[in-house]
């Protein structure tokens, strides 16, 4: 099953409402309303540490690797790299 979420919170309300909800992985962006996808990791390496979690963005900020990197992230694409 695919799950298609707008940003973090929309994510985290899933997370909420469905309690047996089985997710290998994340794919997300850094920057997204309401609740981007730092906060969303940090949140899921809190209580889900075993899903694996990909970003995908445009930002190539060291810091932005740095803190995945801290999050145990899988993976760190930067969209840029594609083109």
């Amino acid at each position: 099953m695919t799950l298609l979420c707008k940003n973090g919170a929309q994510s985290v309300e899933i997370f909420k409402k469905k309690k047996k909800i089985h997710v290998d992985i994340i794919i997300t962006d850094i920057k997204m309303p309401i609740m981007d996808g730092m906060e969303l990791i940090g949140m899921l390496n809190e209580r889900f540490p075993d899903i694996k979690v990909i970003i995908l963005t445009a930002y190539s900020d060291f810091t932005y690797a740095q803190q995945a990197i801290k999050f145990q992230v899988s993976d760190f694409v930067v969209k840029n790299d594609f083109f």
